[in-house]
């Protein structure tokens, strides 16, 4: 006869937890390859403030996907 094992709750959220948090370094990873290679980061290295709208301009991308952009690294 086959024994049957309870499953954990704790046990089952804490992988959930992990599996949260590894994908979604993942993501965050690829965000920061794109800032680099779309010279987001270099376009900000002077430290001044700087809008959505001026650092679309100064890197010619759009303003929509720039912002999108910051806020997805400022949530990181």
């Amino acid at each position: 006869m086959e024994q049957k094992t309870a499953l954990n709750p704790k046990k089952v959220e804490e992988l959930v937890f992990k599996i949260v948090g590894d994908v979604g370094g993942g993501l965050i990873s690829a965000q920061a390859y794109l800032g680099d290679r779309l010279g987001l980061f270099k376009a900000m290295a002077d430290g001044h403030p700087v809008s959505a709208g001026d650092l679309a301009r100064k890197t010619n991308l759009n303003e929509r996907y720039v912002l999108e952009w910051l806020k997805a690294m400022t949530a990181a």
